[in-house]
């Protein structure tokens, strides 16, 4: 997992470091907060919860378009994974604000993530969560001024004819009774502005959405540079000078031996930047090794890289072990 600062050319458009564990951080807290309304039983109490005919029940018609990153994590998948699962539980347990005193367990509630990044202001991340959700449960902790696990209390307010609920400056709000929408404020209120425009119409690239509801796939990522190609990346200061002119990519996630594998094609505005795209890809071996060892990146097999016109193949198997170290690891990096 590389995060990278990447300055596209005519402006600022990129993610930093800090934005990128900011998006993470965020999207963690999200799951959290929208978790407070979890619990075993589904209940019929959010405001205009209506019936799978619903448009509301397919993300992609509610998450604002022009996202840099759209992905797609069977949560469930995660959770019950043989070789993580229990490590993946764990953490969520300890980066989320809101757990058993809320009546949410993540590892029972929840069951997807579709979630898309914006770099409209830093990192603005917009997330649907499909699960199960109690709204009772948590008026009750709103109006009882019941903390939560971290502290924080929870506040309620309005927007766009919805109740929304803040923890630490990051909203949720419900908009069925299997479906609730959580994320940074700015992506947040653009997605119900859209809900009340009645604008519930698919706005991503066909290709993105293809790509991140590709069968028998957990986790899926699709990364659109087409107006923001990349002219500079980095992480910290070490430079990345393959990732120049990178223009779209796709990766996909898979539970095997030896723990995770993943595929995934990056493409290039042109040939020449893929050959170099191809063995920068390669030379991250070596690389991730050496960071491997300090436990900040998780250690890899099987890279292998190939050019087929302006794209780049790859595939990479994620140690189960390293993983597992790197998840115990994780909440200190982040600064939980």
């Amino acid at each position: 997992m590389v995060m990278a600062s990447m300055q596209a050319a005519g402006g600022r458009a990129g993610w930093a470091r800090g934005g990128c564990l900011r998006a993470l951080a965020v999207a963690l807290t999200a799951i959290a907060a929208f978790s407070s309304l979890g619990c075993g039983s589904k209940q019929k109490g959010a405001e205009g919860a209506e019936t799978k005919e619903n448009p509301l029940e397919d993300p992609y018609v509610i998450l604002p378009p022009s996202a840099v990153a759209l992905s797609n994590v069977d949560a469930k998948a995660f959770f019950q994974s043989g070789t993580m699962g229990a490590e993946i539980s764990k953490l969520a347990e300890r980066m989320l604000p809101i757990g058993e005193e809320a009546g949410f367990v993540a590892s029972r509630d929840l069951d997807r993530l579709t979630l898309a990044s914006y770099s409209t202001q830093g990192a603005d991340v917009a997330a649907v969560l499909k699960g199960r959700f109690d709204v009772p449960r948590l008026e009750q902790m709103v109006t009882t001024g019941t903390p939560t696990r971290s502290g924080a209390k929870v506040v309620r307010s309005s927007y766009a004819g919805r109740t929304l609920y803040t923890i630490n400056n990051v909203g949720f709000t419900v908009l069925t009774e299997g479906t609730v929408l959580a994320g940074t404020e700015t992506a947040m209120r653009r997605a119900l502005d859209r809900i009340a425009a009645g604008r519930l119409t698919r706005d991503f690239a066909p290709w993105m959405v293809e790509t991140v509801e590709t069968p028998n796939a957990p986790m899926a990522v699709a990364v659109d540079l087409a107006n923001q190609p990349v002219a500079n990346a980095a992480v910290g200061a070490l430079s990345l000078p393959w990732l120049r002119n990178l223009k779209a990519a796709r990766i996909l996630g898979t539970f095997e031996a030896p723990g995770l594998r993943y595929a995934g094609t990056l493409t290039y505005g042109d040939e020449p930047s893929a050959q170099a795209g191809a063995n920068g890809v390669r030379g991250l071996a070596p690389l991730v090794a050496v960071m491997a060892v300090t436990g900040l990146v998780p250690r890899i097999t099987d890279l292998t890289a190939q050019v087929v016109g302006t794209d780049v193949q790859f595939k990479l198997a994620v140690d189960e072990q390293s993983m597992k170290g790197f998840l115990a690891n994780l909440p200190k990096v982040l600064g939980s």
